[in-house]
This record gives structure tokens, C-alpha cells and sequence, in this order.
């Protein structure tokens, strides 16, 4: 399971970070079974350029023995998180048509596996689980 959103703050270890062209992908859950409401541990997006462009970024959900009735939103956040638990910090992404975009059932191919590609300003980034998954899900972040 990842740490507890918020951990980083208590045990003062620093946060993942995504970088241009990074060769592995940084994970937000691992083969794992969230609750609903419950969110991944935030990474911190680096920009491209010192002066902050946008950044694109690649989001993919792998469940190959099918989502069942999950839904998952991506949020991102401009401030440094410090515990967000109410949903002050985070803001949920609108994508493929939707505000906020969703990822389900739906979204996934035939092999579980769904990818959302956004271009975005923000800092950190983190995957919220608004309706538990049948089965464990893997979530990376590029």
C-alpha cells in the first residue's frame, strides 16, 4: 500500500518527483486496493523550463482483472500539500469531455489498462479514488 497521503510532512521525507524524460515512471499505487476517498501520495511535477511551462504529463491505470465499479480523478495542486484531507489543496483535472474527468470501467481497453495524456501548470499531482475498485490497480505517472 503507499504511505498515507500527508506522511511526507510527518516523517519529513521528500516527495517523488516526475521529471522531463524520466526513463521509469514514478508509482502512485502498486498493484493496491484503495478505499473510496482515498488518495495517493502527491508527486511533485518539475517543469520543463525554469520559468514554469506547462508540463505534460502521462497518467496510466492498469487493472487486468477488471476495474468493476472504480472511479478514479486526477487532481493537481499549486502549493506545497500539507495534509490535504478535505480537498482544499487539490483540485480534480476536467478531461475527455468531463469536469471533473473520471477514469472507469469505461475508460479502461480490454486489457485494463487506461492512459490520460494532459498538459498542465501545476506543481503536484495525485490520483483520487472516488469509488473502490473490484480489484487492485496500479497507477503510474510519467
Amino acid at each position: 500500500m503507499s504511505p498515507a497521503y500527508g506522511s511526507n510532512v510527518t516523517s519529513n521525507s521528500p516527495l517523488q518527483a516526475v521529471t522531463p524524460d524520466q526513463q521509469v515512471p514514478a508509482t502512485l499505487f502498486s498493484a493496491e486496493t484503495p478505499a473510496a476517498g482515498e488518495a495517493s501520495l502527491a508527486v511533485a511535477l518539475m517543469p520543463r523550463t525554469p520559468t514554469g511551462q506547462l508540463t505534460p504529463v502521462s497518467v496510466r491505470l492498469s487493472c487486468p482483472l477488471g476495474l468493476g465499479a472504480g472511479v478514479f480523478q486526477i487532481q493537481t495542486a499549486d502549493v506545497v500539500p500539507t495534509g490535504d484531507t478535505a480537498g482544499v489543496d487539490f483540485c480534480s483535472e476536467g478531461f475527455n469531455g468531463a469536469n471533473p474527468g473520471t477514469i472507469s470501467s469505461s475508460n479502461v481497453n480490454a486489457s485494463g489498462v487506461a492512459r490520460v495524456e494532459l498538459i498542465l501548470r501545476a506543481r503536484f499531482l495525485r490520483v483520487l479514488c472516488v469509488t473502490a475498485p473490484s480489484n487492485p490497480v496500479t497507477v503510474t505517472v510519467e
